[in-house]
């Protein structure tokens, strides 16, 4: 059944993307003969601009069907699951069927009132594509797909580096270095001064047990245990399954900042800003 709609998909998205160089060449048609303040409108910018738009959506729709339709043929020889040409479908009919809302759209606005007059195709290309945002699985659907299918793609939205802070410039940045914490105890001492650094480098972030796991290399059963006494003791906040309630994400809270680092730790302003007493006093938690 899913490769039925996998078909079915990309031949919505091949429709509508198959109909635009009709839409393009009608366009060059009409800039050329309409004359504004005496001069060819194709020799304006902003349409110019406009038309460059619709030229660069056709290629990419044309390529994502194409690459659509390829991976469909030889879904055997590359290995391939319905799921993962399935995002492929969806990506195509998503794209393919709102540029060619958007391009019917601005065709219409090049063209004026002659393109919204039956006698050119152009008002046509809206009402089909607003069709093709609707059959064969509406966009909400679509992206439902591509959401949740990229997401069970294993490894391939996996950030493996970490932050830190530099030790000069006193700011978050990416890094592949070894943390300083890797192979050490994981005890609630040691936790809370990990979650106390990535609080300094992600204040608004919560951090998962993996997360922490590459921090220091240890067993991600014995994190959650010591995460879950550490929730007891009301030092951190977690997130849990609504439905399981195991354990999804771990923060510090205040208190637990406090624990692990004193509150100077967490301060770091540029040598001006020290100067402001009440800037300062304002930063204090």
């Amino acid at each position: 059944m899913m490769s039925g709609l996998n078909f079915e998909r990309l031949i919505g998205a091949a429709v509508v993307g198959g109909g635009l160089v009709d839409i393009m060449k009608l366009i060059a048609y009409y800039m050329e003969r309409r004359v504004q303040f005496r001069s060819q409108v194709q020799r304006f910018t902003n349409l110019q601009f406009d038309f460059a738009d619709i030229i660069k959506k056709y290629y990419i729709a044309r390529l994502i069907s194409y690459y659509s339709a390829y991976l469909l043929d030889h879904t055997k020889e590359l290995k391939l699951t319905e799921f993962e040409t399935g995002t492929w479908a969806s990506i195509a009919k998503i794209y393919n069927t709102e540029s060619a809302r958007e391009i019917g759209s601005s065709a219409v606005q090049i063209t004026g009132g002659d393109g919204l007059t039956r006698f050119y195709p152009l008002e046509r290309i809206v009402r089909e594509s607003k069709i093709g945002e609707i059959v064969a699985g509406t966009t909400e659907v679509q992206k439902m797909i591509i959401y949740r299918m990229t997401h069970q793609k294993r490894g391939f939205l996996d950030f493996t580096k970490r932050f830190k802070i530099h030790p000069e410039m006193g700011v978050p940045i990416i890094t592949n270095d070894p943390s300083p914490w890797e192979g050490k105890d994981i005890n609630k001492e040691n936790l809370l001064k990990i979650l106390g650094d990535d609080f300094k480098s992600n204040p608004a972030l919560y951090m998962t047990p993996d997360d922490i796991k590459r921090h220091i290399k240890g067993s991600r059963k014995k994190i959650i245990e010591v995460l879950e006494d550490l929730e007891k003791e009301g030092l951190i906040v977690t997130l849990r399954h609504p439905r399981t309630k195991k354990l999804l994400l771990a923060k510090s809270n205040y208190e637990g900042l406090r624990k692990a680092y004193p509150k100077e730790y967490y301060r770091w302003f540029p040598e001006w800003a020290k100067e402001d007493e009440f800037m300062m006093e304002m930063t204090k938690f």
